[in-house]
């Protein structure tokens, strides 16, 4: 077993030679490979790794082979994409790379960022940390997964963490001509880091992803925790339809910009903006969402029955937690939900809308927590 570390051969101050002996390897690659046998040497390399950068007063790298430079991210994704792996290891560069990272940069908990990884077709960027009960995040529509900042650091001290960018948003690539399911997409996530079963945390068409993933992977979920949730084939209202509707013309007709500050606007986003922090985050996700679904038809096939019709046949433990100030087919959504899966738990959050976890963390995080200590898969 062992990684294949690649990163820039033209990086300045970068010794393979001299790291291999550091850290007492007995095999080193060509050019700017390491082969590292020791999953714990790993770790150690990376650091290595970045601490040369730093030394040299290089933030950023390119491609894999390429000239130092750009921003720092890139110079992680130079360190750990071309990573290769055994099947059941594949992942643990990414991993543990940032861990070392979070824990000399950040002062936090232990955390993966910037992976692009090929699953399904397509090419999902995500961010992963922590051990323990998998959790798995899934943001809202026109939205990304930065949506779970002031959850992903928070769980990622006790437990296994997942956010990810859904096909078509944030960092992953868009929907081709082929038809996919995003159910089907978050399956191979999951087996990609060899994940057999996790709790759920989706918000609103996260929610959505998560209900139809309970009901097409049964086995593969331990707990559901929906928050102001979608729900598939459920009859939403007129307003809802109309509404929708004026953002995609408004994106054709006139531009994304145009559809995005009307979406700004939708039933239950109101109060977020007297959260000034949350405010920022929430403008910037829905600034640098592409409008991609605005603009072109989804390939992407649902659920059939769909879910509306099939939530008796959950199996796994179900927490629904709706704001007080959501609009009202999120809030009619969250009864439905409590109603008629067996055993589901409900939560009302006051004064918060539709965004409920960047209103609230805290208190959302707290009930959470508690309710997941009590179901772990």
């Amino acid at each position: 077993m062992y990684a294949k570390i690649c990163y820039p051969a033209l990086a300045p101050g970068i010794d393979q030679r001299v790291a291999a002996e550091k850290l007492g390897k007995i095999r080193y690659g060509e050019e700017s490979v390491l082969l590292v046998e020791d999953e714990v040497k790993i770790r150690q390399v990376v650091v290595s790794i970045l601490e040369s950068y730093e030394v040299h007063g290089v933030t950023g790298g390119g491609q894999a082979g390429g000239q130092a430079g750009g921003q720092g991210r890139d110079l992680y994704r130079v360190v750990a994409w071309q990573g290769r792996f055994p099947r059941c290891r594949r992942h643990y560069l990414q991993a543990h790379r940032l861990e070392a990272v979070g824990s000399r940069c950040a002062g936090g908990p232990e955390r993966l960022s910037g992976a692009l990884v090929a699953v399904n077709g397509t090419r999902l960027h995500c961010e992963r940390a922590g051990e323990g009960s998998p959790l798995v995040m899934i943001h809202g529509d026109a939205l990304d997964a930065r949506l779970w900042d002031g959850q992903f650091a928070f769980f990622a001290r006790e437990r296994e963490v997942l956010r990810y960018d859904v096909r078509g948003f944030g960092r992953s690539d868009p929907p081709g001509a082929e038809a996919y399911a995003d159910v089907d997409d978050l399956k191979a996530l999951l087996e990609y880091f060899d994940i057999d079963s996790a709790h759920l945390l989706g918000l609103s068409m996260g929610g959505r992803i998560a209900t139809d993933f309970a009901l097409t992977y049964p086995d593969s979920v331990g707990a559901l925790v929906l928050l102001d949730s979608g729900l598939g084939g459920y009859p939403w209202s007129v307003e809802i339809r109309e509404f929708f509707a004026a953002i995609f013309a408004a994106a054709r007709e006139q531009d994304v910009e145009a559809a995005r500050a009307l979406w700004s606007q939708a039933p239950g986003h109101e109060t977020i903006f007297a959260h000034s922090e949350a405010a920022v985050l929430f403008r910037r996700m829905v600034a640098d969402y592409s409008g991609w679904f605005w603009l072109n038809e989804d390939p992407g096939t649902e659920l059939a029955p769909p879910a509306f019709a099939r939530l008796e046949e959950i199996q796994a433990p179900t927490l629904v937690l709706v704001g007080e100030l959501d609009n009202g087919d999120c809030r009619t959504i969250a009864d439905e939900l409590y109603r008629r899966i067996p055993g589901a738990e409900k939560k009302v959050l006051p004064g918060v809308g539709h965004m409920s976890n960047l209103e609230a963390p805290e208190q959302l995080n707290q009930l959470v927590r508690e309710f997941l200590s009590r179901h772990n898969p």
